[in-house]
């Protein structure tokens, strides 16, 4: 009993223990223009036999980095070439943002995390032409997170902590085609924790920008479907550039540049979200929709209990809305399961009046964490990088969202509304009935037991 006992308290202190100071930031809400939030998104679907493309994402990326000129601070979860032996026809992303910074000399600091070095034994070379373009590079220290997995970490923090990460063996790396990775980083990698973020930071004119995303800007993930916001404000743009600013700090690194404090004023409540304020957000726009409003909500993977009992509640409440989502059927090319969605999509047509759709991909991800409240007057959207599982909101996994609350005659909210009807429908989407669906009592067990514990990767 003795072992049991550490081992659980081991799991308890590291999945609540303080995190490091200012990496979630405060809970603060600005007033900005509508006018100054811009939508966009990335969309891919079949049609007819042949593959469609919408890609608005990056090239709005690109044309921000290219553009700064005081500084630019970024902080992208995956930047490698990550499966790029997969399909021949990805975009070259990784080698488009390693030229935009070069493009103009000026700082630029550039987070990420250390998935993108294997864990600490190999360093992928987008990376480093990131370096020669004049970036400073910056990996996340994971160490000082929360444990996401409870009942792998605690023997990972007793046994396989202190190891070497360059220690041999050396194993094929799981991610780069033709690298190695020591088996103490694939060790470590099981931990699941991460800096989940998709932001970037920079000037434009006389004011500062943010754009939030849910897309990574790496070759393989050229082709998913995601979304993302631009805010111009500094206001927003401090409140998001200090939380980057402690990362990098536990991280080893400074960025020594500051935006002045500035109170805005305009007809868009605009909330940066990080850690556990995004699913308190959440729930609560759930909790206080009416049948008088209209629900969007689209989703790469969609198991976090509290969020499928909101919405729940929501339909039951007469709630009328569309769930757009992937039928997690691969994973850069792998075979999956079906976890979470073609489990918890069977539960919601049953419990809910919702439409459950699903997005008409093939080797493709539907990547997108997206919701849309649209009421007679005003529209809520959520869009970042959290998806809606325990793991990204559980506060265990770095992740950076946004909540905009706008006139629904507001440019944004019409674009957004334009985007969400046009995936809600065929042949970007597909009705329920024509994607899988697992039905397997013991498949559901599995799923819930991954969900609660941590143990999945969904």
């Amino acid at each position: 009993m003795v072992p049991v006992a550490v081992l659980a308290a081991i799991s308890a202190y590291y999945r609540w223990r303080p995190l490091p100071a200012g990496i979630n930031g405060r809970l603060r809400s600005y007033r900005v223009p509508a006018e100054d939030i811009r939508f966009f998104h990335n969309t891919t679907w079949y049609e007819n036999g042949q593959r469609w493309t919408v890609h608005q994402i990056t090239p709005e990326l690109l044309r921000l980095i290219e553009g700064a000129q005081r500084w630019v601070v970024a902080d992208i979860f995956l930047f490698s070439h990550h499966h790029i032996d997969r399909a021949r026809d990805y975009l070259p992303t990784t080698g488009w943002v390693a030229e935009a910074v070069a493009a103009r000399e000026r700082p630029v600091w550039f987070i990420t995390d250390p998935i993108n070095t294997s864990y600490g034994s190999w360093v992928s070379p987008p990376l480093r032409w990131l370096e020669r373009a004049g970036a400073r590079v910056c990996i996340t220290d994971l160490n000082k997170l929360r444990d996401n997995n409870l009942l792998y970490s605690p023997f990972w923090r007793l046994l396989f902590r202190w190891m070497d990460k360059s220690w041999p063996p050396k194993i094929g790396n799981l991610l780069e085609p033709g690298a190695t990775m020591s088996l103490w980083s694939l060790l470590d990698a099981i931990n699941a924790r991460g800096n989940h973020r998709k932001l970037l930071i920079c000037d434009q004119g006389d004011s500062y920008v943010t754009l939030i995303t849910s897309a990574n800007f790496e070759d393989a993930s050229s082709h998913f479907g995601n979304t993302a916001v631009t805010i111009r404000s500094a206001a927003v743009a401090r409140h998001f550039l200090e939380a980057e600013k402690a990362i990098a700090r536990v991280s080893g690194l400074d960025i020594p540049v500051t935006i002045a404090d500035a109170e805005s004023e305009g007809d868009a409540v605009v909330t940066p979200l990080m850690g556990a304020d995004i699913k308190r957000a959440l729930l609560c726009d759930l909790a206080a929709a009416t049948p008088q409003d209209f629900l969007y909500l689209f989703a790469q993977f969609l198991s976090e209990r509290r969020v499928i009992d909101a919405l729940i509640a929501a339909s039951r409440r007469g709630v009328p809305g569309v769930l757009v989502l992937d039928q997690n059927k691969v994973d850069f090319g792998n075979p999956k399961l079906g976890f979470p969605n073609q489990l918890a999509g069977p539960e919601l047509a049953r419990r809910t009046g919702f439409e459950i759709r699903w997005a008409n991909i093939r080797r493709e991800e539907y990547h997108n964490q997206f919701m849309l409240l649209c009421g007679p007057d005003r529209c809520i959207l959520h869009v970042g990088s959290a998806n809606y599982n325990r793991r990204s909101l559980s506060n265990t996994v770095l992740e950076a969202n946004v909540r905009i609350d706008a006139p629904r005659q507001a440019e944004v909210s019409r674009k957004a509304l334009s985007y969400a009807e046009w995936m809600a429908s065929a042949p970007r989407s597909l009705p329920y009935h024509n994607g899988r669906r697992l039905r397997s009592l013991p498949k559901y067990l599995v799923y819930r037991f991954l969900e609660a514990t941590g143990c999945g990767t969904f």
